[in-house]
């Protein structure tokens, strides 16, 4: 993960709002992309210039062979605003972001939470790495990945309410665990779609927190075909159970000894 400067230089005077409306809308379709993490861009402007900054998968990211159909009306969009075209400037690798994965061919992928870490919410099956979204096909309307942000920011949202321990905490929790959740259907859809794009599988991963012992968590059967799931071995020392009939992912309770 780097953090990047994109700086726009003013080429004429022009309204405030149409200037921050530009660069706005072409960030985010730099986000639908895959190519920016999502989430905040401070803006710093002066007389001439006007530059914001962003997260990055890597340091080849905002080259214009990832870029979606958006970026041509957001480019033209830039001009109208009496804008120059962007410029791009690596600040620097961000200390504690995960590395992306680095795997010249993934065997399979993991949809896999990501809050609190600004990373893709696609991960290599083989080593865990984040697989920034534009090294597969678009999976969403114009050439977007639209669906699985979504989807990412909907588990933010869930995952929050889980961990805050209040108000919404028995629904959040519900959302990232139970197979016939909304959520869970919304992701279960996104692996589908993943999966006959790349033809590599794509798990989903549900979450789990409560159970009753450790022995009824170790004897636990897959939710969707009702199998044996249990590993002898944690995957990436994080999964317990993984059903390749159902391409299902989860562990044993953490609320459990």
């Amino acid at each position: 993960m780097y953090t990047a400067e994109i700086q726009f230089r003013v080429l004429r005077k022009t309204d405030g709002e149409a200037v921050t409306d530009a660069i706005d809308m072409l960030i985010v379709s730099l986000c639908r992309g895959g190519q920016i993490s999502s989430g905040e861009w401070p803006l710093a402007a002066s007389r001439t210039e006007v530059r914001t900054f962003v997260r990055i998968p890597e340091r080849n990211s905002l080259q214009r062979k990832y870029e979606s159909k958006w970026m041509a009306r957001e480019r033209a969009a830039l001009k109208d605003a009496g804008l120059s075209q962007p410029k791009y400037k690596i600040i620097g690798i961000e200390p504690n972001a995960l590395d992306v994965c680095r795997c010249k061919e993934n065997t399979a992928f993991i949809l896999y939470r990501g809050l609190l870490v600004p990373v893709s919410p696609l991960r290599c099956f083989d080593c865990f790495g984040p697989v920034p979204l534009y090294r597969i096909p678009p999976t969403s309307w114009c050439d977007t990945y639209e669906d699985i942000l979504m989807w990412k920011s909907d588990y933010e949202r869930c995952d929050g309410l889980h961990i805050g321990s209040g108000v919404g905490e028995r629904f959040g929790t519900r959302q990232i665990s139970v197979l016939d959740s909304e959520l869970s259907k919304d992701g279960l859809e996104c692996c589908r779609r993943i999966t006959e794009l790349t033809k590599k599988p794509c798990y989903y991963y549900l979450y789990r927190y409560g159970g009753r012992s450790r022995k009824s968590e170790e004897q636990r059967l897959c939710p969707s075909c009702g199998k044996r799931w249990r590993l002898k071995t944690a995957l990436h020392d994080k999964f317990d159970f993984r059903c390749d009939r159902c391409l299902l992912l989860s562990n044993v309770a953490y609320a459990v000894t």
